[in-house]
Parts: C-alpha cells; sequence; structure tokens
C-alpha cells in the first residue's frame, strides 16, 4: 500500500501501557486514525514495526 510505504517515521516509543509513533510530523498512539480516505487505523506499534488495519479488517505491516 502506498501510503504505509510513504510514511515518514521520525521515532517509536514503544511500552506496554502507552506506546507512540511520531510519523509525518505528528504523534499518533493505538487506534488512532490515520488516514481518513482508506479508514486506517494504528492497530499495533513495536520497536520496529507498526500496524494498520483498514475497514474492512485488513492488516498492513511496515517493518524497519
Amino acid at each position: 500500500m502506498t501510503f504505509i510505504e510513504n510514511i515518514k517515521v521520525a521515532g517509536i516509543r514503544a511500552s506496554a501501557t502507552d506506546s507512540k509513533v511520531l510519523m509525518n510530523d505528528r504523534v499518533y498512539r493505538v487506534g488512532d486514525m490515520v488516514e481518513h480516505e482508506m479508514a486506517l487505523k494504528l492497530v499495533g506499534i513495536t520497536s520496529n514495526s507498526l500496524t494498520f488495519e483498514d475497514e474492512h479488517g485488513g492488516r498492513f505491516t511496515r517493518t524497519f
């Protein structure tokens, strides 16, 4: 998916209770909508990957 491939990640803070990612100059947490037209939601953050889910339940993972 082009949107996910073009994400610019500046930092990830993975923790058990409040993981965050700084991408495309904004801070996101698990559950945040990252792209409204595609209804793409951030559903997972680890120290080396981000997982997204679309409105149909499709999951996409970007690893670093």
